[in-house]
């Protein structure tokens, strides 16, 4: 598991414990030192070396967490089911047709256009078009919502059998802290790395680099 770098959400929520505000916030100051940091890159090459397989967030702060390392010949699939509990501004994710063109090298076939939680608007009413989109961001600033827990679990238990599916024996998964908490029991700080054993039985975490 990793967790993506310091954003701009983290920074102006540390200074002023209030959401800011930023649709799937990108990286603030330190999280881009963070990601030309020498152990960084130095720990990232070490994971790179040794996986077979990369999943990834569609929430911006993950994919760029991720380019950062520059990956070569790993393959890399995008899913929604490890993004963020929506909680906050940030955890907006951008839809589908802008991703498309903002990442070309990256698949998004299998997104919906609005793929974070968003099943229902305030009337009950589905959410699917970009319309919808600056509707749900205006609602968000008025009224403030939070994805439910058994939306959460549902995500966990998704991603879960996903892995059963997989023949990889060791696969990076770029995420966020609340996500890797709920899935794991254990609290990753920015850019950290952390081993994730999980089968029928037991689960087992360790901290990848001291």
């Amino acid at each position: 598991l990793l967790r993506h770098a310091h954003s701009l959400y983290n920074e102006h929520f540390n200074q002023h414990g209030k959401d800011p505000m930023v649709w799937d916030a990108g990286f603030s100051t330190i999280g881009k030192k963070e990601l030309c940091s020498e152990q960084f890159l130095s720990e990232g090459a070490q994971v790179l070396a040794s996986v077979e397989l990369i999943a990834v967030s569609p929430l911006t702060r993950a994919i760029e967490t991720l380019s950062a390392l520059k990956p070569k010949n790993i393959p890399i699939v995008v899913l929604p089911e490890i993004s963020e509990l929506l909680e906050a501004s940030c955890d907006i994710g951008t839809p589908k047709s802008q991703l498309v063109m903002k990442y070309p090298e990256l698949d998004f076939s299998h997104l919906e256009e609005l793929w974070w939680w968003s099943e229902y608007t305030l009337d009950g009413s589905k959410r699917k078009t970009l319309r919808d989109y600056e509707t749900m961001k205006s609602d968000f600033q008025q009224f403030g919502y939070m994805e439910p827990e058994p939306s959460v679990e549902e995500r966990i238990q998704r991603f879960r059998k996903w892995l059963q599916t997989r023949e990889e024996k060791k696969i990076l998964v770029v995420g966020h802290s609340d996500f890797f908490f709920k899935l794991s029991g254990s609290w990753l700080e920015n850019v950290e790395f952390m081993w994730y054993t999980e089968d029928c039985e037991s689960k087992i975490e360790h901290k990848l680099f001291d």
